[in-house]
């Protein structure tokens, strides 16, 4: 019986351990959130599959490395320092890797549109056994008629 309560203690404990984030963890992210909801104008990327771009009247502002179908990467970009007139275009755009050992070359696309700090487009683009490559898919926005 001894045994049996050091086994179900030490298990308890072990899970306790190994689900607990270090201080630097939850410090990361608490910055991240804070990023997020202090956000005016802006893009959040929760999952890229294979690259991400983003231009500002066709200058380019971000692009992502290229990320294997990561979820949960909360990438924020900001466009408070490109937007400055209703006129101003915004494009994103999704690029697609070639992998010659894929059995299906998926893309996933997940972000929100941010402006003056209110969500105003969620994108979700989900696509299996990709046969094109590069830019595969984009979306403009006119910023005054977001």
């Amino acid at each position: 019986m001894k045994y049996i309560l050091y086994l179900l203690f030490s298990i308890v404990l072990f899970a306790q351990c190994s689900n607990s984030k270090s201080k630097a963890e939850k410090e990361a992210e608490r910055l991240k959130d804070e990023e997020i909801s202090n956000l005016k104008n802006g893009l959040i990327f929760h999952e890229v599959d294979d690259k991400a771009i983003v231009y500002v009247n066709n200058k380019l502002v971000y692009e992502s490395d290229w990320l294997a179908g990561q979820a949960d990467l909360n990438i924020v970009v900001d466009l408070n320092p490109y937007i400055k007139s209703p006129r101003d275009v915004v494009r994103v755009v999704l690029v697609n890797k070639e992998c010659k050992d894929c059995d299906a070359n998926w893309i996933v696309f997940i972000y929100e549109l941010y402006k003056n700090g209110e969500p105003e487009d969620f994108v979700h683009e989900d696509a299996p056994a990709m046969t094109n490559f590069g830019e595969v898919w984009e979306m403009e926005y006119v910023w005054g008629e977001v």
